[in-house]
């Protein structure tokens, strides 16, 4: 991943925590995982 998609990953895994009710849940967890 480059740059921007990891601000963006970041972005909206902090988004879903602040909103859980988002679909995209295990979406943005894998992401995190990648991330990490």
């Amino acid at each position: 991943m480059n740059g921007v998609s990891k601000r963006v990953c970041v972005a909206m895994l902090t988004i879903n925590a602040i909103t859980p009710h988002i679909k995209e849940n295990a979406e943005w967890a894998i992401c995190g995982i990648v991330f990490v």
